[in-house]
């Protein structure tokens, strides 16, 4: 069984997936360069979620960011993955080549969706995030959106 991870970008940076197996980088990071290239690779790996790295609305005019962000940010210790928080989730299989943020949200998406199928995950507003962040910032597991982490949870 498999989980996908696909970071959305423009035109520019094209999009990014990586996918999972259990806790093993299987798949990727691979740029993809459109849509169609992302679901002929979607298709040959077949997996059991996809998550996307990616915004279902904008910021309201005038504003640089949701509220839901806002309240990860307070909740969360930051947003960005780095290649140490990536190693922290336990994950093998990471590319020992220097990657970049693009490819780092890709899998951690891929992870995310793993443990969403999983029931541990919380949310913020419209933001799926793993309960195991809100237990490494947020004393007790509990995460400050109110939903109780299932990691960690006593």
């Amino acid at each position: 069984m498999s989980w996908a991870g696909i970071d959305v970008g423009g035109r520019r940076k094209g999009f990014h997936g990586a996918a999972v197996d259990g806790t093993k980088v299987i798949k990727g990071p691979h740029r993809l360069g459109g849509v169609d290239e992302v679901m002929r690779w979607l298709f040959a790996i077949e997996p059991e979620v996809v998550a996307l790295d990616s915004p279902k609305t904008c910021a309201r005019r005038g504003e640089r960011s949701r509220e839901c962000e806002r309240e990860l940010m307070k909740a969360i210790c930051g947003i960005r993955w780095t290649h140490e928080a990536l190693a922290g989730m336990k994950l093998e299989g990471l590319p020992s080549r220097r990657i970049n943020q693009d490819d780092r949200d890709a899998i951690a998406a891929a992870l995310t969706a793993r443990l969403h199928s999983e029931g541990q995950t919380t949310n913020f507003g419209e933001i799926v995030v793993p309960a195991q962040m809100c237990v490494r910032c947020v004393p007790a597991g509990r995460c400050r959106s109110g939903t109780p982490s299932a990691v960690g949870a006593r």
